[in-house]
């Protein structure tokens, strides 16, 4: 049934009606419901090949994609009928055998609806689990309530979600770090009980009227290592030119501890997952390195980058913040390759984003720094040209707000 559409059918020219379906008032559209979705009433608007009547059908309102078999009917579930259930409703929240409201003693539902086709992998993966006799993985997952983890001084509480009705749930661990208050119900406590500093492993043993199943959960109880925060960057970059790392965004993270060659110059990010720095004068090699920080420790061995400076050639201008998200900063440097002291000063600047458009237009008078309003210019690489008279040089600009 389609919820709000109208049909006009004509037959030899001879009489005409006119068609409206309503859905019950205890349910939502059935059009929306969960279940497999087709775009069946655009089919047969547009092709009309189910009988000569519907070639001169009109429909209006049409719904796309609508709930072609909804999953109270795939389901086959059992009284009450259709007439006093809401179509609508989250049947992921019960196990549909337990509660005797289907008669089948396993079923496969998608974790959202998807269009109506005859197997996906997911449910093929399903079937062939069941042909075999290896249960698929749990369909009740365990998940943290309340608490910190990493878990290193304090508690944890983990709960079994979307349990059955007179489902039962045993806990336990194969990890002696660890201590597992209760052992049984839905709930349990989770606390460090010894200095050992490696992982541990919750394992909750449910039984449901259709036999034992394992949920496990994988638990950190210890700090960081050199293998969660690898370095992505650069390995080679210009003399005095950007340059940007970034590490993995670890969730239990209390602190992000860059490091990089003495020579360098600071640009942004220290504390965070990003780094912006500046690279120096000198053609050489260095390392930019991290560390993060939990609640156990302040981390491993620091993860590294190796990059090789290069002798690019030389900018006059300096350029901060960069990233920037409101103003920019640029200053005319006061020595030349050299050494010498630099002439240089400000008389224009044109920011270009990437496809050459000009963005942004300023003038000054001989300046040795300018600020540049940015705010206006949405995030993105842009290209910064800074005039000396004749005299230009261009640096590239991220804009991150």
């Amino acid at each position: 049934m389609f919820d709000g559409w109208f049909a006009k059918f004509v037959f030899n020219n001879t009489h005409s009606e006119e068609k409206f379906a309503q859905t019950p008032s205890n349910t939502r559209s059935y059009d929306i419901v969960p279940g497999s979705y087709l775009n069946t009433i655009e089919s047969i608007k547009k092709k009309g090949t189910v009988s000569d009547a519907l070639s001169y059908t009109t429909f209006s309102n049409v719904i796309n994609n609508h709930a072609f078999i909804p999953a109270v009917s795939a389901l086959a579930l059992r009284n009450p009928g259709p007439e006093n259930r809401d179509w609508a409703e989250n049947l992921s929240t019960r196990n549909l055998v337990c509660t005797g409201e289907k008669p089948f003693n396993a079923y496969y539902t998608p974790v959202n609806n998807e269009e109506h086709v005859s197997l996906t992998s997911a449910s093929a993966d399903w079937v062939k689990s069941e042909l075999t006799n290896q249960p698929p993985p749990s369909p009740y997952p365990i998940e943290k309530i309340s608490g910190n983890e990493p878990i290193c001084e304090s508690t944890a509480t983990y709960q079994v979600i979307n349990l059955p009705t007179g489902a039962s749930v045993i806990w336990s661990t194969t990890s002696a770090n660890i201590s597992i208050n209760p052992t049984t119900g839905s709930q349990t406590t989770v606390t460090k009980i010894s200095t050992d500093n490696s992982s541990a492993t919750l394992i909750a043993s449910i039984n449901t009227c259709t036999g034992t199943g394992i949920s496990t959960r994988y638990i950190r109880v210890r700090g960081y290592s050199s293998s969660d925060y690898p370095v992505s960057g650069p390995s080679s970059a210009c003399t005095n030119s950007d340059v940007y790392f970034n590490t993995n965004v670890l969730s239990a993270a209390t602190n992000y501890q860059w490091f990089w060659p003495n020579d360098w110059t600071y640009v942004s990010g220290q504390g965070t997952p990003y780094l912006a720095l500046r690279t120096g004068y000198n053609a050489n090699s260095g390392s930019v390195g991290v560390r993060v920080a939990n609640q156990c420790d302040a981390g491993g061995s620091p993860g590294m980058q190796y990059v090789q400076v290069n002798d690019c050639g030389y900018y006059y201008y300096m350029m901060s913040p960069n990233p920037a998200s409101t103003t920019v900063t640029i200053s005319a440097k006061e020595t030349t390759p050299k050494g010498e002291k630099s002439d240089k000063t400000i008389t224009e600047v044109n920011i270009y984003e990437q496809q050459g458009n000009l963005k942004k237009h300023e003038k000054f008078s001989k300046v040795k720094t300018a600020t540049v309003n940015i705010s206006g210019l949405n995030n993105g690489v842009y290209f910064v040209e800074i005039a000396d008279g004749n005299f230009k040089e261009r640096q590239k600009l991220i804009i991150q707000k």
